[in-house]
Order: structure tokens, then sequence, then C-alpha cells
């Protein structure tokens, strides 16, 4: 597993939680819990926002929602060899699977990703499908995934690791040479994870937000590589009118660029809660049930040993 600097916070818990929300930072400079928390909050002079927990942005849109915040070493998981990125992704899952303990084990889950920690999410559910694995409940409950500037490489270009070094740079002002070299052969950045995920996402409700204004002068994450890549069906694509770091900070509930991210999200919680319970329904009478299965079947057929 990985260190102990790791942290799975909630940050909201109501009494009739039907639902769990797991936000996933990005590229974490400083390693610090408020930096981590920073990643979601939008500042403008003394005012600051973190919609993912105060009251007036996802708590009240999802009042059934069980939210949390993880917060990691990023320098460690996208600076690391692929047995520690394995750990990194294993120690997420396992944090999820102590706070799931005592609710029931049906329970949907969403991620919310942000850049990079979208490529960590990816990583854990491709380890939740693996033969034996104690967490693919933690899978199959994945009903939605909600990422905004993650480098996915739906342009099929093979240049992930650039684009997760274009973004190391551009949020440390290029100081960390060694890193961002590291970073640029991470295999979390690379084309097998994009491909291998888009090979297990039957059952998940997939939204890609893309940047559309440059950072420091550059895009960091273009459309083509913000997408998975998937159908329409699939992967809802959208813009914001935002760089990447401000591409999930929303500091007004009746803003225009947040209202549309929460439509959207409460249109695939609906959705998701829907799905939950068409499966149950299905299996109480004994009916087969698509998706989750048949993508653990492939991966229990596929070569675990890529991960």
């Amino acid at each position: 597993m990985a260190d102990d600097h790791t942290f799975l916070e909630i940050v909201a818990d109501p009494p009739a939680a039907n639902l769990d929300i797991i936000a996933i930072h990005g590229l974490n400079p400083f390693h610090t819990k408020s930096n981590a928390e920073s990643t979601w909050t939008a500042k403008k002079g003394d005012v600051e926002k973190n919609w993912i927990k105060d009251k007036e942005f996802l708590p009240k849109l999802l009042p059934s929602a069980r939210i949390m915040i993880f917060g990691y070493n990023s320098h460690a998981v996208f600076g690391a060899a692929a047995a520690t990125i394995n750990d990194h992704a294993s120690t997420l899952l396992e944090k999820i699977r102590l706070k799931r303990r005592k609710v029931p084990a049906t329970r949907s889950i969403v991620f919310i990703c942000h850049s990079l920690g979208g490529l960590l999410a990816k990583r854990a559910l491709l380890i939740a499908t693996l033969p034996k694995s104690i967490y693919q409940t933690i899978y199959t409950c994945t009903g939605g995934m909600v990422f905004f500037a993650t480098p996915h490489g739906g342009s099929g270009k093979a240049r992930i690791g650039k684009i997760a070094s274009t973004i190391a740079r551009t949020l440390t002002w290029g100081r960390d040479n060694a890193f961002m070299e590291a970073l640029s052969k991470n295999s979390l950045c690379s084309e097998a994870t994009r491909t291998d995920f888009n090979d297990i996402v039957e059952n998940i409700r997939l939204i890609s937000y893309f940047e559309t204004l440059p950072t420091s002068g550059t895009m960091v994450v273009d459309k083509e590589d913000a997408v998975c890549g998937l159908p329409r069906e699939k992967e809802l694509k959208l813009l914001l009118n935002a760089n990447h770091s401000e591409v999930c900070k929303f500091l007004d509930p009746e803003g225009k660029d947040y209202v549309g991210v929460s439509e959207q999200i409460d249109a695939l919680v609906e959705d998701v809660l829907k799905d939950a319970a068409r499966r149950t329904s299905s299996e109480a009478v004994g009916l087969p049930t698509a998706g989750a299965s048949s993508a653990l079947a492939l991966r229990r057929g596929a070569a675990a040993d890529a991960l």
C-alpha cells in the first residue's frame, strides 16, 4: 500500500444517503490537505467557495449523497514506477472499501475527477476488475464518472505522458525537471490505460469536460485529448469557458458555468440511480444483467499482468 499521507474525508453525510460521491484532485505540488481541497475552491477577494463541500453547492444539489474528498501525494503517484502506482490506486480502493463497510453493498458510486486524478480513478477501477479482487463491488457499483480536463488521450496519438508533463510544468513553473521526466514516462499515462479503461465502461456513464482557455499561453489539455474517445451515447463531451486550473472551480451557485455543470451532474445521478434500480430488480427475479458482469468476464480473460 501507499504511504499514510492519503485521506478520504467525508464532507457531507445525510442520514438517508443512497449514493457515494468521491472527488479526486489532480497534481498537488505542495501535498497539503488544504492544497488538495483548493482544486475545488474558487477565490475572489476574501470569498472562497468549495463547490464539492459547501452547503449551497453539491450538498444542496444532491441532498441524498454522501460526499467524500480524496487527497494523496500526487508526486509519489505520478513520478513513480508502475508497481507504486498500483499501490496508490489500491490505497484509494481500500479507503473506499473501509468507508462503505456499514452502508448497503449495492450503493452507487459517482467519481468527480480533475486532471490527472481521473487517471488514478481509472487505474483503480481497472484493478477492481481483476480476478479475485476484493474491490470488485466498487467497480460494479460505479455508475458514473465526471472528468474535468483529464488527459485521456482520446485523440489516439499516444501522448498522454507528454500532456501530463505539460500539466506539471504549468503548475510547478517548470522547477522539477526530474519529476516531469518521470511523469512523461509514467505507465498511468500510457495508451494501454486508456484502451483498457474504455473496455470496462459498458455500465458507467461518463461526462468529460474540456477547457477552452489557455494557461500561461498554453492549452494544457485540448478537446481531443480531454475525452475518452467513446461514442456520444457512452460519453458526454462538454466545454467550459475556463483554463486548466479553473475548469473545476465555481464561485457562485447561480453562475452560468456551475448551473450547467450541476444540471448535468443531477441528470447523471438520476440515471445512475435508475440503472442501479433496474439491475437490482433484474437480479431479484433472476434475469441476467449486462454491463458490469460482462466487463468483469472480459478482464478475467485479459492479461492481468498488463497492470
